[in-house]
C-alpha cells in the first residue's frame, strides 16, 4: 500500500533516503570559477543567509578579487574589509517567521559534510501541514528552512509506502517509509540540471566553510612525508644510542 504527498499526520519514517554523493571538487579550474560566481551572487542577493566564520580578506586573496571590486560590491558602507560577513537575517526574526532559525548551511558543511547538504537541497517535498513554509525535507524532517530553490527545482510530491514492523513489545505497527518522488510543481530546470546546480552550491558552501582546505591538504602531504622521514631518523638514532647498552 502506498500513499502520496503528506506523511506529517503519520509517525516519522523508519528509513532515511539513500544518500547520494555530490562528487564535488574544489581544486579544478571550473570549480574555482563556480565558487567565484556563487560568491558574488551570495553577496549581491543574500541567497544563502549567512557566513559567520570567514573573513573578507582571505576570500579576496583566494579568489583574486581586486580592491575596487571588493570595496564597491562586497564591503558595506561603514564596514572594513577585515570585518566578518554579517548575517542578513537576525535570529529573532527567523524565530518569529519560521518557528526556529533555519540551518546555516555554511557551518553544516563542516559538521555534517557535503553529502548531507546535497541530499538536503534535493529532497524537499510538498507538505501542507508545514504552516511556515509548506514544504518538508527527507534529510531534515521538520526543517524550518523554506525551499528557496523551488523556482528552479519545483516542488515534488513524496510517495510513501506503508510497511508493517514489529515494535520492542512484539506488537505489529504499520509505519510509512519513503518510496520515491513524483512530479508536482515544475521548476525551470530538469532533474539532471538541478542536480548539477546543487553540486555547484555544495561546492561553494564547502569552500566557504573552509577556504584554506586545498592549501591545507597540500601542506598535509608534506607534513606526513616529514613525519615518516623523522620517524626513520629517530629509529636509527635510537639504535645508535642503545647498541652499547645491549
Amino acid at each position: 500500500m502506498q500513499t502520496s504527498g503528506n506523511p506529517s499526520t503519520q509517525p516519522q519514517p523508519l528509513s532515511a533516503p539513500v544518500l547520494r554523493e555530490p562528487n564535488t571538487s574544489v581544486d579544478s579550474a571550473y570549480a574555482y570559477y563556480v565558487l567565484a560566481v556563487l560568491f558574488v551572487v551570495y553577496i549581491f542577493n543574500f541567497i544563502d543567509r549567512q557566513i559567520l566564520a570567514i573573513l573578507l580578506q582571505p576570500i579576496k586573496e583566494d579568489l583574486k578579487i581586486s580592491d575596487s571590486l571588493r570595496d564597491t560590491y562586497i564591503v558595506k558602507p561603514g564596514d572594513k574589509f577585515s570585518d566578518y560577513i554579517k548575517a542578513p537575517m537576525p535570529a529573532a526574526d527567523a524565530q518569529e517567521w519560521f518557528g526556529k532559525p533555519p540551518p546555516d548551511l555554511s557551518l553544516v558543511a563542516r559538521s555534517r559534510g557535503s553529502d548531507w547538504i546535497f541530499n538536503f537541497l534535493t529532497t524537499f517535498y510538498a507538505d501542507q501541514n508545514s504552516r511556515q513554509t509548506g514544504v518538508n525535507n527527507l534529510q531534515l524532517p521538520g526543517t524550518a528552512m523554506p525551499h528557496v530553490l523551488a523556482s528552479v527545482q519545483g516542488v515534488k510530491n513524496a510517495v510513501w509506502t506503508a510497511v508493517e514492523h514489529k515494535g520492542e513489545d512484539g506488537k505489529a505497527a504499520v509505519l510509512p517509509e519513503f518510496k520515491e518522488f513524483e512530479a508536482g510543481i515544475a521548476g525551470s530546470l530538469t532533474d539532471e540540471q538541478y542536480d548539477e546546480f546543487a553540486r555547484d552550491i555544495v561546492n561553494f558552501l564547502q569552500y566557504a566553510s573552509d577556504p584554506t582546505q586545498v592549501e591545507r591538504q597540500g601542506i598535509g602531504i608534506w607534513v606526513v612525508l616529514f613525519l615518516l622521514m623523522f620517524t626513520g631518523i629517530a629509529y636509527m638514532l635510537k639504535k645508535e644510542y642503545w647498541k652499547d647498552v645491549r
